[in-house]
């Protein structure tokens, strides 16, 4: 009874390592300059900018409960920041971060 646990353990661990070592294999044969690539590229930018503007202006759970001005606030510093920063994105964050915190902190 005890060592089955093990071999479950041991036939979970060959069937996700065999799968990512195949990965590695084929990833080796692939031309990442395909268009292709390209357009996952786009379509990938274009679902994190659709589901920041969803958190943005169509808030739920606890982001709903602050005022959407602080929200878009918050984003607009952060965006500058971010360009004006030669497109760093820590520095956006981080601006994004603190002028929501500093944006609640007033707020109380």
């Amino acid at each position: 009874m005890t060592s089955e646990p093990w071999g479950l353990l041991a036939v979970a661990f060959a069937a996700t390592y065999s799968w990512r070592a195949l990965g590695v294999l084929v990833a080796r044969r692939i031309d990442t300059d395909m268009a292709i690539f390209e357009w996952f590229g786009c379509v990938t930018y274009a679902l994190v900018g659709g589901l920041m503007i969803k958190a943005i202006f169509f808030a739920s759970s606890g982001l709903a409960t602050v005022p959407l001005t602080d929200r878009g606030l918050a984003f607009v510093a952060g965006l500058a920041v971010f360009i004006l920063s030669k497109r760093n994105i820590g520095a956006g964050f981080v601006a994004g971060i603190a002028a929501f915190a500093l944006i609640a902190m007033l707020r109380t």
